[in-house]
Order: structure tokens, then C-alpha cells, then sequence
């Protein structure tokens, strides 16, 4: 037995990470100061919530949100 919600909740900080992942400045940590890196991480953050907006105009965070809410 696994809780449902507890995976579903767990898959999307897992998907997310995985997004980060990809801004190479983030992953390889090229600023050594922990102000400047976490300002890269919500930086690349922002830009992935735009790059979902984009390519799903109707429906961002729905499915996130139906999957949290079940």
C-alpha cells in the first residue's frame, strides 16, 4: 500500500526538479554565493512557469492543482 496523494505531490516536485535540472548554470552551481544561486533557482523557476503558460494558455495549473486537490 502507498498513499495516492503523497506520490502524486512527490511526482511533481520530481518533474520539476527534473525542469531545473536543465538550466546548466543551476545544476553544474557556477555561483559559488548561496544569495546569488538561489536567485538563478527562482529565475529558472519563473521561466519554466512561463514556458508551461505558453504552451498550455488554457489550462496552467489545472492540472497541477487537480492532481494536488485529487
Amino acid at each position: 500500500d502507498y498513499d495516492q496523494q503523497l506520490y502524486k505531490e512527490r511526482h511533481l516536485v520530481e518533474c520539476f526538479i527534473n525542469k531545473l535540472k536543465h538550466y546548466r548554470r543551476v545544476f553544474s552551481r557556477f555561483d559559488k554565493l548561496a544569495q546569488h544561486y538561489l536567485s538563478f533557482v527562482y529565475l529558472a523557476s519563473s521561466m519554466i512557469g512561463l514556458d508551461e503558460m505558453s504552451t498550455e494558455p488554457n489550462n496552467f495549473g489545472k492540472k497541477e492543482i487537480e492532481n494536488v486537490s485529487g
